[in-house]
């Protein structure tokens, strides 16, 4: 009785987490969305020689349900002209208050001319997702003996699809992303659960003399559906400047970046709600050899 107790209670607090599941895992919410596409969709990776880009996000109010511990993603891409496409190889550190999850992953993406100016990409991409579990950390299980200090480990694979639509100076795209749901459960609770994840990104560039002016929207679907909407402004390769609205959850975003230096790309974003205090900083760099 008293173990089903815990059990209980453990599901009330997880449940807070997240009225719609058991617990879920927070899918990383990137500002720089467009410099990091490979990310939501294996088929917009860069498509140059090689490439290697570092991205971190991070709390700089540490309250509330959209605090971001420091999370790291690292990729590197390969042109192979036998493979008529290009290898991505990437890793994603993405902690939570109770969990950690560590993805190691593998992909391939190709692309077709349809006619001039006209591009289909394609992808996929192989994950192993090492979940490292902490459940003494919730308050329901905190005194449960048998979740006493209990450490769980758990390697789960998985896998995302990507298309795209290149013409011209735009793009439209979709990425799926956990595929396969990697999931931890123990003594017959879910505590974390990657659901699958849907990105759709249109963009266009529309240059103008001296700039190019770049609006987008991202939409994507995790538990529930986000809208992104951005404009930014680049002078040249000197300077880029942009910002975004998100809807539902009504935070605003901007980002300044610079490519002076030849396939040097650095980018440093911030967020803040609208109606709350919390905000994040990111930081982007990418090296790419065309």
């Amino acid at each position: 009785m008293k173990k089903l107790l815990y059990i209980i209670l453990a599901g009330c607090a997880v449940g807070l987490l997240n009225p719609f599941k058991t617990v879920a895992q927070v899918e990383p919410d990137f500002t720089l969305y467009r410099q990091l596409a490979g990310f939501y969709n294996p088929a917009m990776v860069s498509k140059a020689k090689h490439s290697i880009l570092v991205s971190t996000t991070f709390s700089l109010n540490n309250k509330g349900m959209y605090m971001k511990n420091p999370q790291l993603y690292a990729s590197a891409s390969l042109r192979v002209k036998k493979l008529f496409g290009v290898l991505n190889f990437s890793y994603l550190y993405d902690p939570y208050s109770y969990f950690t999850q560590n993805y190691i992953s593998a992909g391939y993406s190709t692309m077709f001319k349809i006619r001039e100016h006209h591009w289909i990409l394609l992808g996929a991409r192989l994950s192993l997702a090492a979940t490292y579990l902490e459940p003494d950390k919730l308050i329901g299980l905190a005194s449960n003996p048998d979740y006493s200090g209990k450490k769980i480990m758990k390697i789960k694979p998985d896998m995302d699809l990507g298309i795209a639509y290149k013409f011209y100076d735009g793009t439209l795209a979709m990425g799926i992303k956990h595929l396969l749901s990697p999931t931890v459960n123990s003594e017959g609770l879910t505590f974390v659960t990657n659901p699958t994840a849907f990105f759709i990104l249109a963009a266009y560039d529309i240059p103008a003399k001296s700039l190019t002016i770049s609006p987008s929207l991202f939409i994507s679907k995790t538990i529930r559906w986000a809208y992104q909407g951005t404009l930014s402004v680049s002078y040249k390769s000197y300077v880029t400047l942009g910002g975004t609205l998100v809807y539902p959850s009504m935070r605003t975003k901007g980002f300044l970046g610079t490519r002076v230096v030849k396939g040097l790309s650095i980018f440093i974003a911030y967020d803040s709600g609208i109606l709350d205090e919390i905000r994040n900083g990111e930081i982007f760099l990418q090296y790419v050899n065309r």
